[in-house]
C-alpha cells in the first residue's frame, strides 16, 4: 500500500531530521533541501533523496555514522508498524544492536543513545546496545560488560 510506505516513510525523515541531534551528519542532511529517507519493503533498500537545482536526486546515504543511524531508526519504525497495524502478530519487542558506537564514535553515540532509548520507550521496545566500551551517561541496568565474552564461565583454551 503505497500510502501506508510513504507515511512509514515521513515517519522515519521526521524521526532522523527532528531527533534535535547536533551530530555532522544530521546538520549536513537538514542543509539539503527536500531531504527525505525512503525505505522500500519490496527490495528492503533504502535511499534518501534531495533536491538539487532542477531535480529530485536519489542516492544511498553516506558515512557509516549515518547508516548505523538510519539503520536502527528503520527497525523500530518497523516495531511501530507492527504495533500499530498488526496488533495480533506474536513478535518479541526486542532490538539487540551490537557495537553501534563503533561506526558512530563514542561522542556521537552518546548524543544518538537517548533518542533511541526514547522512542524504543515510546512504542514499548526493549532495546540492549552490546558494546566493549564503558560509556557516561549509560545506567548499570541497561549496559551489558562484553569485554571478557558472552559468557565468564566459559573457559577459553589458551
Amino acid at each position: 500500500d503505497k500510502k501506508e510506505i510513504k507515511a512509514f516513510n515521513d515517519q522515519l525523515t521526521d524521526l532522523y531530521l527532528n531527533s534535535g541531534l547536533k551530530v555532522k551528519h544530521l546538520i549536513e542532511d537538514r542543509k539539503n533541501t527536500d531531504f527525505t529517507l525512503e525505505f522500500d519493503p519490496f527490495r528492503l533498500f533504502l535511499f534518501a533523496s534531495h533536491r538539487t537545482e532542477d531535480r529530485n536526486e536519489q542516492f544511498i546515504p553516506g558515512s557509516m555514522a549515518r547508516q548505523t543511524h538510519i539503520q536502527v531508526l528503520v527497525y523500530l519504525c518497523m516495531f511501530d508498524y507492527l504495533k500499530k497495524n498488526f496488533q495480533d502478530f506474536i513478535y518479541m519487542p526486542l532490538l539487540i544492536i551490537d557495537s553501534a558506537n563503533q561506526p558512530m564514535g563514542i561522542d556521537i553515540f552518546r548524543k544518538f543513545y537517548p533518542t533511541i532509548i526514547n522512542f524504543a520507550e515510546q512504542i514499548g521496545i526493549q532495546t540492549i546496545f552490546l558494546s566493549k566500551d564503558r560509556l557516561d551517561g549509560i545506567s548499570d541496568d541497561d549496559f551489558i560488560n562484553i569485554s571478557d565474552g558472552l559468557n565468564k564461565f566459559h573457559k577459553q583454551s589458551e
